[in-house]
């Protein structure tokens, strides 16, 4: 069901009923005067859509993030050289997610001194700058 709401509401269709809904319940509200109940109902009809569209959001938020693993799962299996113990790092507690970032600093700074990609970004010595400081500051840490 989460599914099912979740592709609903992203179509731009979705957007538009929810203008038209408000819309509607303007008129609705300045043609009745605007009854006691209605900014009542306009809470509740609120709230519920928010809570509702919580759990949708997280859902397929959630099945975006699985399905873009399991693609960069396959991407370091058909890879030759690739570290596979990488295939289930998001398991990983965090001090071995450190331990693993610090054993890719040299590569980093590496990529950093090459004078290939990055050199040819006009935003690229500013960039620079700021990563090696940031590599820098995690040395030192």
């Amino acid at each position: 069901m989460l599914h099912t709401i979740g592709q609903a509401s992203s179509h731009s269709a979705a957007g538009l009923f929810a203008t038209a809904s408000i819309l509607a319940w303007v008129i609705f509200g300045i043609l009745t005067n605007f009854p006691d109940w209605w900014d009542n109902a306009l809470y509740v009809v609120s709230s519920s859509v928010t809570f509702i569209m919580v759990f949708a959001i997280q859902h397929t938020q959630s099945r975006q993030q699985s399905a873009t693993q399991r693609k960069l799962d396959e991407i370091l299996r058909a890879m030759p050289g690739a570290d596979e113990r990488l295939i289930a790092v998001e398991e990983a507690p965090d001090a071995e997610l450190e331990a693993l970032t610090e054993l890719n600093l040299s590569d980093r700074e590496k990529a950093i001194d090459d004078s290939g990609l990055l050199s040819s970004h006009p935003l690229s010595a500013k960039h620079d700058a700021l990563t090696r400081e940031k590599l820098e500051a995690r040395r030192t840490d």
